[in-house]
Parts: structure tokens; C-alpha cells; sequence
């Protein structure tokens, strides 16, 4: 049973459709991609699985339970995080108050332990805990972000577009800790402009065009193929 299942999904955010029966399926502790050109419906796609988006016909599963339209809060509670690409960070509040705030369903005692780990896989934001994540670089507040989601002990953590805006350094840095918090178990959807890069980390790829899908298979196999690097990749 895959752990998440996206079936013939038509859908957007007004009265036409962005998405033309799209499908994507993510197997539990693998590495996702979602890459195509401008506009192919990347995001949207992740924003249906999430209930950012409505989905008017086709099918989303999590766990084989089906959360179609369902509420992103009410998401979160089974399992699954969102990083969204801007706006992903709580500028006034201390890092780890924005990592408190990541928690805010969680009623366990488990929260502490938790942000140890954030910290194990983000060192700086350790050794800044006290300080305004409006303050700090882009490259910081995306590992704010992506800590936060971290925080409710995702099964499936989705990242819109995690290395944009980011220098080559931090963009490498943002994939070592993408590849690290997926060695701890935790599956990864990931949408990602900067495709080569991220098809080299994915278990399985999926190229989207004017919202279906186009081509998919293993990363490297996608990468590999000059049809598809000559199209969507830029050669």
C-alpha cells in the first residue's frame, strides 16, 4: 500500500482546472519529485494531496484512508507536513518558538524530544534558538521551515520548491538535510525548479506538463534520458 496516492486528480482554486488527471504515488520512506516547466501544475499538485487546492474529480489517499478535500489541519493529524515555498516562517517569533508553533496539535511529551532532533539535523538553528527568524537569511529561515514541519513527527513531509531563492551553497546544504531527514525514515514529496539536482536524490521522479503527467520513473533513469533532459531539463 503506498503512502500516499494521488488518482486522476482534475482540480485548482477557481472555476478551471489546473490539473487534467494528474496521478503521483509515494511508497513510504522514499524520495518524490515533481519537476516540469512553469506553470505544468507542480505545485498544485502538491497543494491537492494537501487540501490547498480542490480536487473536483479523482481520488487522493493517505495510508490507503482517503482524504480527498480534506481539511490541511485535519492532514496534519494523520500524518503528513507542508512547507510551502514563501510566507513559511513566523518573522517575530524566536526559532524556537516558531518550532513550538510547529507542535501546536501535539499534546504529548514528546515535543522536547523532538526539537533535539530538528537540532541534530540543523545545527545553527541550535546555536540560534533565541534568535528572529526574520532576522536571519533565506538559507536559515528554510530550515526553520522545514524544522517546523518536522515538529508533528511527520510519515510525509512535502517541500514546495525548498532551493528557491537560494545561493548554490545553501541550495546543496537544503539537499544534504533533505537527504538526512529521509534517512530517518520520513518520505519526502518534493517540487523542485532546480530538477537535475533533485532527480540525482529521488527515488522516483514525475515530469508534469499542462497539468498531467508526462514521463515518470526512477530519478536517475529520468535524468539519464536525453529526450527528457532536452525537454524539461534544460539539456
Amino acid at each position: 500500500m503506498s503512502l500516499l496516492q494521488v488518482d486522476a486528480v482534475y482540480g485548482g482554486y477557481g472555476a478551471a482546472d489546473i490539473l487534467h488527471g494528474a496521478d503521483l504515488a509515494v511508497e513510504p520512506g522514499q524520495i518524490v519529485v515533481i519537476v516540469g516547466p512553469n506553470g505544468a501544475g507542480k505545485s498544485t499538485l502538491m497543494k491537492a494531496a494537501f487540501g490547498l487546492a480542490k480536487v473536483r474529480k479523482g481520488r487522493v489517499a493517505f495510508e490507503g484512508r482517503e482524504i480527498t478535500n480534506l481539511r490541511p489541519d485535519q492532514i496534519v493529524r494523520l500524518g503528513m507536513s507542508y512547507v510551502p515555498q514563501e510566507h513559511n516562517v513566523f518573522p517575530s517569533l524566536s526559532v524556537q518558538e516558531n518550532l513550538e508553533m510547529g507542535a501546536y496539535l501535539r499534546r504529548d511529551a514528546g515535543v522536547a524530544r523532538q526539537m533535539e532532533m530538528v537540532f541534530e539535523i540543523f545545527p545553527r538553528l541550535a546555536e540560534r534558538r533565541r534568535q528572529a527568524a526574520g532576522s536571519m537569511s533565506g538559507g536559515e529561515r528554510q530550515m526553520v521551515a522545514m524544522g517546523r514541519a518536522l515538529m508533528v513527527e511527520p510519515k510525509l513531509m512535502l517541500l514546495d520548491e525548498p532551493t528557491a531563492g537560494l545561493s548554490p551553497l545553501f541550495a546543496e546544504q537544503t539537499f544534504d538535510r533533505i537527504r538526512d531527514i529521509n534517512r530517518r525514515g520520513i518520505a519526502i514529496l518534493m517540487v523542485e525548479q532546480n530538477a537535475k539536482q533533485a532527480l540525482a536524490i529521488a527515488d522516483q521522479g514525475y515530469v508534469l506538463a499542462m497539468g498531467r503527467n508526462r514521463h515518470g520513473g526512477p530519478g536517475r533513469e529520468l535524468l539519464a534520458d536525453p529526450e527528457i533532459g532536452e525537454l524539461f531539463l534544460g539539456g
